[in-house]
């Protein structure tokens, strides 16, 4: 799994206006689903200033965990600086057990994937 974030979004947002949020949430993961999508991750979720991308050994192969590497590495050029975006972004990938399924209660439901401290490292 992948998750990456605008680091500092209250921040940088507090000063924009209720038109440029949008925009610039909607670039934001227009460029990191390319990004994604480009080295075989699926699109977990995509929410707030985050994005959550899954590497399944079926669908992205035998190298899914260099595949996320790459990945994340692709965002971080297309966002970091000199770029058009020039957001600072935080990458975490995890390659460790995790559950993919329904969560939920009262009445509440969702397909979600989780993970555990102990398997996630944020660099």
């Amino acid at each position: 799994m992948l998750f990456a974030d605008v680091r500092g979004y209250t921040k940088l947002t507090a000063g924009l206006s209720a038109a440029e949020v949008p925009t610039l949430v909607n670039r934001f993961y227009e460029t990191a689903s390319k990004a994604l999508l480009s080295h075989e991750g699926l699109l977990g979720q995509i929410e707030g200033d985050n994005v959550m991308s899954l590497f399944v050994p079926g669908l992205a192969g035998s190298e899914y965990q260099a595949k996320a590497v790459e990945a994340g590495r692709s965002l971080l050029q297309a966002v970091g600086p000199g770029t058009e975006l020039s957001l600072e972004v935080g990458v975490g990938i995890s390659s460790g057990e995790e559950y993919v399924g329904n969560v939920g209660g009262g009445g509440y439901k969702d397909f979600a994937a989780v993970v555990t401290l102990q398997t996630l490292r944020r660099d």
